[in-house]
């Protein structure tokens, strides 16, 4: 993971503590002083949903929490659950997904998760997905404008749930942009 999004290079006299979390805003410190742009966790669980945040370190003491806060999976998720496209409609957003390594089944809870990361409240909004009945390999899922709010920037991930486990896919390059 990317520590600072602004600089290239960590700034004299400055590093950074790392924190993880399994759940949003409930963060332990796994690394202390890092004196890098870019940070490894090698002390993960595959099919677990990690939560990072940095505090920056300076002479003057460490800073408050990064305003940012990073979602990390296993890669081993990452090509189970593919957000194809998102297509703007004249009333919303319709959200494509495919899935490479899972079949829906008739119990399996299953949609798309958006979250506005303009502001800090961090706060995942789930949004039901439908398919035809004989389709096992793809759903979509729309997300209506009153869902949204203007002047936003929203990440999208897809979700299946399957015998009470849930799996998420990656955040690459899924977003929209509300005007």
């Amino acid at each position: 993971m990317r520590l600072n999004g602004i600089e290239d290079e960590v700034l004299e006299g400055t590093s950074y503590n790392v924190y993880r979390g399994e759940m949003l805003h409930e963060f332990t410190k796994i690394a202390t002083a890092v004196k890098d742009t870019v940070f490894l966790d090698n002390n993960i669980v595959n099919d677990k949903q990690y939560y990072y945040t940095v505090k920056g370190l300076t002479g003057a003491g460490e800073s408050n929490f990064h305003p940012n806060i990073a979602t990390v999976f296993s890669a081993e998720n990452n090509d189970k659950i593919t957000i194809q496209v998102v297509e703007t409609k004249e009333d919303g957003y319709l959200v494509k997904v495919k899935l490479n390594k899972l079949q829906l089944k008739e119990n399996d809870a299953f949609g798309i998760i958006i979250n506005n990361v303009s502001y800090l409240n961090v706060e995942d909004i789930k949004i039901e997905g439908t398919r035809r009945p004989e389709e096992t390999k793809q759903f979509q899922a729309f997300i209506p404008l009153s869902k949204v709010k203007q002047n936003s920037n929203y990440t999208i991930k897809a979700f299946i749930t399957k015998q009470g486990k849930t799996l998420e896919s990656a955040l690459v390059n899924q977003h929209i942009t509300t005007k």
